[in-house]
């Protein structure tokens, strides 16, 4: 943190007010900066006219953190946009290749000295220890180099007035609530943030797609940042751009930022307009307007993800510098197409596989070196493995899928993930399967499912801290995803912590009644705590091909044989056709204490690999 200086600074239209913290227009504009940004600012004009090296600068701006150059460059480029400096045209700050920035602008001081004294010059390394610089910033230069502190503006008593106007609007922003929090410094920006679906103003809804596309690619881009909190895609979509209530919709989300953007097309052209909001006191951290073609939407993507990561303070790796920018698919279909999969992916219900297969393929076709397709897929593969005689080939077919999607982008999370679940479950490799998972957290730590799998991964190894906190950060993530919701239920019944686990299968519920597997897992907790009447009429709010096996279940454990037995004698007449399979019926078997059957049908699922065992 930069300490404060005893002196304002006035240059060109602006003046800077290090004690307050804040960048002021003449006409008492407050001009919003990130508490980093106005310590580069700072820096620069304490040190006008002298060259200040990159290294040097970056150890005062981040004394504690270890940070790429290009979180500088991003600095610099937001202070030349809001000082007005175009390309070419530097008035305030000037690059040195190579080497660093210097503050040409002239300043004037606007402290004035007692009449008849005159204010000595002060060397830059004196000005450094007087402001409490750190001494990194030793210069090289004399103290020619600083240009020399002049008068204040017109002592008329009209420009008294607007300079008293001036301070006080300083002082009333400075303390704010929502921009102070403490009394010596500016609270840095929460680094959270949801991206809300783009409105589309084309007047076409077939451009619908498109202005998802554009949105989708700018999260995917912030998510591989791993210093912000980036909200899924799958939590943020029921809500809309330009909405009157982002406060609620922050809130509800779990976040203090909202980017929030709209996409005009017309012909080959498009016009993109995104604003950062802070949701709390409603401030505009950063907005922009792109007026680009249709061919230039990469660049558009990439901009607008390090201009939000620059206004949350986010420090970037040299890795996460090349995610931002990396090339995603440029084919608009592909990529819906992978979206609709997902969705139906998400259902979480045999008929949603297939459809959620159908869509990955689509996607493939249309774009057949579209990697996150084919991770797709491979999901797809493996959580409709229900099918005892077909597990062995989809778990091959997953496979093959998760390695090409890895060879066609090594840097994407989904198909480590993939692999990771792979291991988890048809492998029982434990070592590869924890291996994958963390692979896949540390290219996109953003990557919900990725810590939704590890937690399950966490909790069959008996490390159920660890896998409740995993789950968490899963949920914080994805906080509206009704499987992650659910699965934070059945951790927390698996950590035999029951009465929170009902608690949060019945908040899963109230999200929505009709999320089959949120009601299973309540039934069981029912069930597991002699709740055996509560249990039952769970299920019965379930269709009967998907819940039947846990009612013959409760029944048999509740001592209810006759409907028990019925229920097994059911289930086995519909065995032949593979549905349901012998590890459903293994249940009603332990219900009613058949253990001789139910260990011989466990041994199936042992020699089949069923992921009941595991997951």
């Amino acid at each position: 943190m930069i300490k404060a200086s005893t002196s304002a600074y006035e240059f060109g239209d602006f003046r800077l007010d290090p004690a307050s913290k804040v960048l002021l227009r003449r006409d008492g504009e407050l001009v919003p900066l990130t508490p980093r940004v106005f310590d580069t600012l700072h820096v620069l004009v304490e040190h006008r006219g002298t060259l200040l090296e990159k290294d040097r600068l970056m150890a005062v701006v981040w004394p504690d953190t270890v940070v790429e150059e290009n979180n500088l460059a991003q600095h610099i480029s937001t202070l030349r946009r809001v000082l007005g400096d175009t390309p070419g045209s530097h008035r305030f700050i000037e690059t040195v290749p190579a080497r660093g920035y210097r503050f040409v602008a002239e300043v004037k001081t606007a402290t004035e000295p007692a009449a008849g004294e005159e204010e000595p010059e002060t060397a830059p390394l004196e000005v450094a220890q007087a402001s409490g610089l750190p001494a990194a910033l030793k210069q090289t230069g004399s103290s020619q180099n600083v240009a020399p502190p002049a008068r204040s503006w017109a002592r008329s008593s009209a420009a008294a007035v607007a300079l008293v106007v001036v301070a006080l609007t300083a002082v009333m922003w400075w303390r704010s609530p929502k921009t102070r929090t403490g009394a010596d410094h500016v609270a840095p920006p929460e680094k959270n943030i949801a991206v809300l679906p783009f409105a589309n103003l084309s007047g076409d809804p077939e451009n619908a797609w498109f202005a998802e596309g554009v949105k989708d690619e700018i999260l995917t881009r912030l998510s591989k940042v791993a210093a912000l909190k980036v909200i899924s895609g799958a939590s943020t979509q029921r809500f809309k751009s330009g909405t009157d209530d982002i406060h609620a919709i922050a809130q509800q989300l779990g976040v203090a930022n909202v980017l929030e953007g709209s996409v005009q097309r017309s012909g080959d052209s498009v016009r993109v307009t995104v604003q950062l909001i802070n949701a709390q006191s409603g401030t505009h951290l950063w907005a922009e307007t792109y007026d680009r073609k249709i061919g230039d939407m990469f660049q558009v993507e990439t901009d607008v993800a390090q201009r939000v990561a620059t206004a949350l303070e986010a420090t970037l790796t040299g890795a996460e510098t090349r995610a931002l920018k990396a090339r995603l698919t440029v084919n608009v279909a592909a990529h819906q197409a992978y979206l609709k999969g997902r969705y139906f992916w998400n259902k979480r219900i045999p008929e949603g596989y297939d459809k959620a297969a159908e869509y990955f393929r689509e996607a493939m076709a249309i774009d057949p070196d579209y990697a996150p397709a084919y991770a797709g897929l491979s999901d797809a593969y493996q959580l409709a493995c229900w099918n005892a005689a077909l597990r062995s080939e989809l778990y091959g077919k997953a496979r093959e899928a998760a390695r090409k999607a890895i060879e066609l982008d090594p840097q994407l999370a989904e198909p480590h993930a993939s692999l990771g679940l792979l291991a988890m479950n048809y492998d029982w490799d434990w070592a590869t399967a924890e291996s994958e998972f963390k692979q896949a957290i540390a290219l996109d730590p953003n990557y919900a499912t990725a810590h939704h799998w590890y937690a399950e991964y966490l909790i069959a190894l008996g490390r159920a801290d660890e896998a409740l906190a995993e789950i968490k950060r899963a949920r914080d993530l994805d906080p509206l995803s009704l499987i992650i919701n659910t699965d934070t239920g059945k951790l927390l019944y698996y950590a035999r912590r029951y009465d929170e686990a009902a608690e949060q299968l019945r908040e899963t519920l109230r999200m929505d009644a009709g999320f089959i597997e949120a009601r299973l897992w309540l039934g069981l907790v029912y069930a597991t705590t002699g709740r055996y009447d509560e249990a039952i009429a769970e299920y019965d709010k379930i269709p009967s091909d998907q819940g039947t096996f846990w009612v013959g279940y409760i029944h048999g454990i509740a001592g209810q044989r006759a409907e028990a037995e019925k229920i097994l004698h059911e289930l086995e007449e519909l065995d032949a056709s593979g549905r349901p399979s012998r590890e459903a019926i293994l249940w009603v078997e332990i219900g009613l204490g058949q253990k001789d059957q139910a260990f011989a049908d466990l041994e199936k699922a042992y020699q089949t690999r069923s992921d009941l065992l595991t997951s």
